[in-house]
């Protein structure tokens, strides 16, 4: 499980998405120097075996720093669920609407792991907020905005439809999808609990220091009614 404001700075490492001389363990990192919480491993190319073995390394590149992060796999379950059964750092799963269903993901993962879910309509809210409790940590609400990172992501949502979305359930929510520091304010006022950013981290010139202005930028947001 996962408090609220440990998604408040969600860094998504994307190996598709990197700087030149940058890999997935350093820049973890620098996300976890520069105040990030929760962190997602996404490779949509690799297979179980090699994403398990880019988990492992990040894993342990943030142990090395002794960061205190929330560590998620993207979409493979079954990869989340091995690296806590070789008791690496890996605290759950971010799975999509074509994954597995949040039920089977919970059982696969157990109680204790942080388990969430991408969002993009609000049928899919609603049969989200409807599993039992517990199912279910956070929603990822996505896209916001139209992002390179992911070509065939449906239809923006933009910031009403998030804001929307995000009013429409009880569960914490994150946005994500072409975001950066300067949507801190609007997305926090409108009672999401976090923005979750890829290249603009992960193509900034100095990644740590783009985290640390999102999470500043986060930390001086006025907080909605959520």
């Amino acid at each position: 499980m996962t408090s609220r404001d440990r998604l408040a700075t969600y860094v998504v490492l994307d190996a598709g998405t990197l700087a030149a001389g940058l890999d997935l363990p350093g820049l973890a990192r620098a996300a976890a120097a520069g105040g990030a919480r929760t962190l997602q491993v996404r490779d949509k190319h690799a297979g179980g075996r090699d994403l398990y073995h880019l988990v492992a390394l990040v894993a342990q590149a943030l142990a090395d720093v002794h960061a205190d992060i929330d560590l998620l796999v993207n979409d493979r379950v079954d990869v989340a669920h091995a690296a806590r059964l070789a008791g690496l750092p890996v605290h759950g799963a971010h799975i999509g609407q074509d994954d597995l269903p949040p039920s089977a993901a919970r059982a696969v993962l157990g109680p204790q792991a942080v388990l969430g879910l991408s969002v993009g309509t609000l049928d899919e809210v609603a049969e989200a907020s409807a599993l039992p409790s517990g199912t279910l940590d956070y929603l990822g609400i996505s896209p916001v905005r139209a992002t390179s990172t992911k070509p065939d992501a449906p239809t923006p949502v933009g910031e009403d439809g998030a804001a929307a979305l995000a009013a429409a359930t009880s569960l914490p929510c994150v946005g994500i999808g072409g975001l950066g520091a300067q949507d801190a304010a609007w997305m926090r006022s409108a009672g999401l609990a976090g923005v979750a950013v890829v290249s603009a981290v992960s193509l900034a010139p100095d990644p740590e220091e783009a985290v640390r202005e999102l999470a500043g930028a986060w930390a001086l947001a006025p907080a909605g009614s959520r």
